[in-house]
Order: structure tokens, then sequence, then C-alpha cells
């Protein structure tokens, strides 16, 4: 009996980084069970942006199904949407051989979980953090979504925080809530022999210090506050930042270049698109000092990546990264505040030398262990199968 995945990010060959922990979560699952992925696809056209973000899947190990869906923008008429989903969704499904079903995020994905539930099959549900807190405040959609959530079998959360505040909500969910963290493939993520020599193959000046961050350019992740930041750093001529933003708001975009322009920061700071995994890691390894300044997050995937390729963390209360970090590995503070996290910077960075990169990766190892993630997904599969 095969699992069916649902998720209607994952990484394509636009954009590689795309849902790649869903991707590396399914690989897991294969390790014990059979498995195929369906990706919910918004009918769109070549000219929008939502017609690459399912284009052309990368996947070769298992098969992948593809179908569309009508969605209206912005949120819009939510049970049309559902019903859509729902329809295209089953029809995905009706040559599979299995009665279990595992949706990936909130909305839309679980959406269908109604008319699974209807159609007989046990339903599974991931909620990774901002499919949580980005619909959770729009009350046109309380209603549907509580009626989705009740639909499910049993609810997943990568993170600690992340679960209590699901059950703040809905106190009646507590019983089927399990958090499950990301896993982290420690025998990829790991320490280089040297963080010089790891410049020196990125082309990186190795007279400076490196600060990298990774995530979305959306007002969420906080980068708009660590340029911000970096901009109040009496050494920055001495700093170079490291940008990876897979995504981005355009809007957002315009002011960040902006404010880079007019603090003549341009030399000071380099963007990158999305990347593989395998091109991430050497940014890991080569920086001096991972920055998450997120105001949410459900886990904090890139934190923990960062902390096992022995790079010191600092990063903002914002759920997740509480259950990542501790003394050995960085620092935590409060979120959305510029200042506080230019003094946080010059903090870390004068005492880089504590930390230790073999016991940081020894200790994600410990906690966030490939083996430790098959056995509670299993687990749980085995309950409903």
């Amino acid at each position: 009996m095969a699992i069916q995945i649902v998720s209607h990010i994952y990484p394509t060959k636009h954009d590689p980084s795309s849902g790649i922990f869903i991707q590396r979560e399914a690989h897991l699952v294969q390790v014990f069970s059979e498995i195929e992925l369906h990706i919910p696809s918004v009918i769109a056209t070549p000219f929008q942006s939502q017609f690459y973000r399912s284009h052309r899947p990368v996947e070769e190990n298992f098969p992948v199904h593809r179908f569309k869906y009508l969605s209206i923008p912005k949120r819009k008429f939510p049970k049309l949407t559902q019903k859509f989903l729902s329809s295209g969704l089953l029809h995905s499904l009706q040559n599979s051989n299995t009665s279990l079903v595992h949706l990936h995020w909130l909305f839309p994905g679980a959406l269908s979980a109604p008319a699974l539930k209807k159609a007989g099959y046990k339903v599974v549900l991931t909620i990774h953090g901002g499919d949580w807190y980005s619909n959770v405040i729009k009350n046109k959609l309380n209603d549907i979504l509580e009626k989705s959530l009740h639909a499910c079998d049993h609810i997943i959360t990568v993170g600690k925080q992340l679960k209590s505040d699901i059950i703040s909500v809905y106190p009646t969910l507590s019983d089927k809530i399990t958090h499950v963290p990301h896993a982290i493939d420690t025998q990829k993520f790991l320490p280089s022999e040297s963080k010089v020599e790891s410049q020196n193959q990125l082309g990186w000046n190795t007279s400076k210090i490196h600060i990298l961050s990774v995530g979305n350019l959306f007002k969420v992740k906080g980068v708009d506050l660590l340029i911000e930041a970096f901009s109040h750093l009496t050494n920055k001529g001495d700093l170079h930042l490291h940008l990876v933003t897979p995504r981005k708001d355009h809007k957002l975009m315009e002011q960040v270049y902006s404010f880079i322009k007019n603090h003549s920061l341009g030399n000071k700071i380099t963007f990158y698109e999305s990347m593989s995994e395998d091109e991430l890691i050497p940014f890991y390894q080569a920086a001096d000092l991972f920055v998450s300044a997120s105001l949410k997050e459900g886990f904090g995937l890139a934190i923990a990546e960062a902390a096992a390729c022995g790079t010191p963390v600092l990063a903002t209360r914002s759920g997740g990264p509480e259950e990542i970090i501790t003394p050995a590995l960085g620092q935590l503070i409060e979120p959305g505040n510029a200042d506080l996290l230019a003094t946080s910077i010059a903090q870390i960075l004068s005492n880089i030398d504590h930390f230790d990169s073999q016991e940081m990766h020894k200790a994600i190892k410990s906690r966030f262990s490939i083996e430790q993630k098959i056995d509670s997904l299993r687990s749980i599969y085995r309950s409903y199968s």
C-alpha cells in the first residue's frame, strides 16, 4: 500500500529550493513505504508566477501526479477553492491503492480533508507554520479551516510552539496533534575543515567577516530588519552580508533595494536566488555567522542546517528557533528590533571563537536525526493503515 502525499509546493527546475523539506520527508517515508506524490497546481498562464510554482517538479524516485484546479486569488471564495481542489485530488487518487493520504499545508491542502474523509480515506495533515500564522488571522477562513482541521485523523506540527498556538485556538484538537520536527541529514550538513578554504572556494574575500541569512524576502522573515541592522554596524566595512532569498514580495524588494542604495550598502550586500541543497551547503560552511530575523517561524530549518554546519546562529524568539538554539549553538533575541539585532550581531561576533563547530554538529545530530523522524512518521502512519 502506497502513502499518498499531497503538497502544492515542491522543488522544481525553476525553483530547486521550493518545498525542499517536503521532498526530504517524502524520501524518508520511502524508507518504509511505497509513496506517490500529488501536486495541486492552480490554473494559470506562463505569464503568472503561480504557473511556475509546480511546473516541472524534480522527482525521480516515485510517481508524481500533477493536477490542476481553480482557485480565486487572495483567498477569496474559499468554498469554491475547496470544491475544485477536492474534486481534482479525488480524481488524482482514483487509481491509487491506498486509504491513507498525507496532506501538507493548512491552506489550501487541508481544505480537501472533509471530502477525503467522506470518500473513506484516512487523513494526516502537516502544518508548517507560515500556513497557520498567515491564515488564522483571516476571519473569513476560520469556519472552513476549523471544519477541515476536525476532519483530519491526525495533525503534525513541525514546531512545539506551533502546536501550542493551534491548541490555544482549537483545544478540542489536542488529542490528535503531534509535534514532529524537521530532520537534518548530518552526513551532508557538516562543518568544513576550514572556513577560510570554504570562503576561497566561493570566491569570498577572506579578510571580511561573512554573515549569511536564508529566507524568502517577505515581511514576516525580517530580511528588511536585518539589512537595517547591518547599516547600523560601525564596522560594516569589515563585514559582508549574504542573503539567499528564493521568493520575493516585489513591493518589499523595491523598498529594500532603495534602502540599500540610499545607505551606500550595494558593495557590502549580495543577494542570491533559489539554490539547491548541494549549492547551499558550502554557504553554510563558509559563513562566520548565520542570522535569522524572522517575526514568526514554525521551525526554522535553515537555522538547524547552519548549526549542523558549525556556523553560530543569531535568531529571534519567533516560535521555532527556541527549540533549536542553545547557548552552545548561538543566541536568541526578541524579534522586530533592528537596533537590538545590530547590537547582538556585534556581540556574538566578538565572541565567535567561543563556539565549537564539531560540538554544534553533534548537538543537531542528537536532537534532529533522520532516524527519529522516520520512527515518528512510521508510528503515526501505522495508527491509520
